[in-house]
């Protein structure tokens, strides 16, 4: 009993307080983050005027976020800016209609591969296997979709990788983000392999999630320690994408941008829900919509 109870300490203080390395604490830095997840459409040959949107930019991210709008790299905003993320770019000139990607697959059955793994301390393979095919499933439940999962070698629509740093894909990984995942028909899904990933689910009080909330402002400083990730609820968002979802605004959503704790039982919310479901349909609506 002491030995399972000092493994999963360290794992809830890890879920709970959040830690970023390289803490976004300046406005230079502020103004790398808004140009790498999409409020900027600066000319990186007119940095002069880079740094006069740079108010107007960070206003942005804020409304977004739901923060004061400042225009200012406040404490708050930093505190955000530090917490772990998916590296797909957020979309903040569209409304919440028209986040709904055009794209999506032209048939309803989908294989999936994991092609690589890690060999995980707190996640055997086998586990990592269930904990993506739940996933998948929590997908279908309320969708048309069906979801085989085939051999790693075999060809397949998704393909799911752990990988680190720099992969070749463009969008290389550092200790901000966590995973990212290709709108159809790519099929790629990368999880960082260096992040320190658990199935642990703990069910959440909401003294937990106020914690968690608060957490990445009191503890940005602190690089002696990495993130816990739930490998569940990071699969859910990014096969969320890999299904033709962007990033949403609603905090409550799979699909809100950074890592958020959630309750196992509501991982969908009703705003996901009529998101997928706008893309395919719901289960009796299959033969009409893809007739």
């Amino acid at each position: 009993m002491i030995t399972k109870i000092s493994l999963i300490i360290p794992i809830l203080i890890g879920l709970i307080f959040p830690s970023a390395s390289n803490p976004v604490d300046s406005e230079d830095d502020a103004l790398d983050y808004l140009k790498r997840f999409g409020y900027s459409s600066c000319n990186a040959s007119l940095p002069v005027q880079c740094s006069e949107n740079f108010a107007s930019m960070l206003t942005e991210f804020q409304r977004y976020f739901g923060l004061n709008m400042t225009g200012v790299a406040d404490k708050e905003t930093q505190a955000i800016m530090n917490l772990p993320r998916c590296s797909v770019l957020d979309k903040p000139d569209v409304n919440i209609l028209q986040e709904i990607s055009s794209k999506k697959w032209s048939r309803l059955s989908l294989t999936y591969r994991l092609e690589s793994h890690v060999d995980f301390q707190q996640i055997s393979y086998a586990n990592q296997i269930s904990i993506v095919q739940d996933a998948f499933n929590e997908w279908s439940k309320h969708t048309p979709l069906t979801f085989e999962m085939v051999c790693k070698t075999c060809l397949s629509d998704i393909v799911l990788q752990f990988v680190e740093g720099d992969h070749g894909d463009g969008v290389p990984f550092d200790e901000k983000t966590l995973a990212h995942a290709f709108l159809p028909t790519d099929g790629r899904i990368h999880f960082d392999s260096q992040d320190t990933w658990t199935e642990l689910y703990i069910e959440l009080t909401r003294y937990m999630v106020a914690l968690f909330a608060i957490s990445s402002f009191l503890f940005r400083y602190n690089s002696t320690s990495k993130t816990v990730i739930n490998l569940f609820l990071i699969a859910m968002h990014e096969i969320g994408h890999a299904l033709g979802l962007e990033h949403v605004k609603n905090r409550q959503s799979i699909m809100f941008p950074t890592y958020q704790l959630k309750q196992r039982s509501d991982v969908l919310t009703f705003v996901d829900q009529q998101a997928i479901q706008a893309l395919y349909g719901k289960k009796a609506e299959a033969d009409c919509m893809f007739l």
